[in-house]
């Protein structure tokens, strides 16, 4: 994953399990294992740290801590099997971890990253929601589901 405003350039777990997020994250940032994929019309949902501590291992303790500076029209680049995937940021919002709408699925092909926030806290959640832009078709419908009793706190 590339986000250029935020010189972020982070390495993508697809199908993290939730109980394996937290150790994902040593290694860049984690796909929520269930939720759609890239070229699927759904919600691509990713999370990150903003803060660790610091005695944690990995080097993407802080990946997500600019995510906020993101605004309308920032773009996202990642990379899927082999195919190049452009997103452009459309909104951003902070909810509670008991607000796991932010997971549904979508009728149109989105990316949604997710840290929390205030930085160097688990109070709540940032969540930045981006449209696919390329390619502008979308392979197929996504038939995943996720049914988590909360946001898993990543800080």
């Amino acid at each position: 994953m590339i986000i250029p405003k935020i010189s972020v350039n982070a390495p993508i777990t697809w199908e993290s399990p939730v109980n394996r997020i937290l150790d994902d994250l040593k290694n860049g940032v984690s796909h929520y294992g269930g939720t759609a994929l890239p070229g699927e019309r759904g919600n691509i949902f990713i999370t990150g740290h903003s803060s660790n501590f610091w005695w944690d291992p990995g080097k993407f303790k802080q990946v997500f801590v600019l995510l906020d500076k993101l605004t309308e029209g920032d773009r996202i680049y990642l990379s899927y099997e082999n195919q190049p995937y452009v997103y452009k940021v459309i909104t951003k919002k902070i909810v509670k971890p008991t607000q796991i709408e932010v997971l549904d699925p979508t009728d149109q092909s989105i990316i949604s990253l997710m840290t929390c926030t205030p930085v160097g806290t688990t109070i709540n959640r940032l969540i930045v929601q981006a449209v696919q832009i390329y390619p502008p078709t979308i392979k197929k419908n996504s038939t995943r589901s996720v049914l988590p009793d909360s946001l898993p706190a990543v800080r």
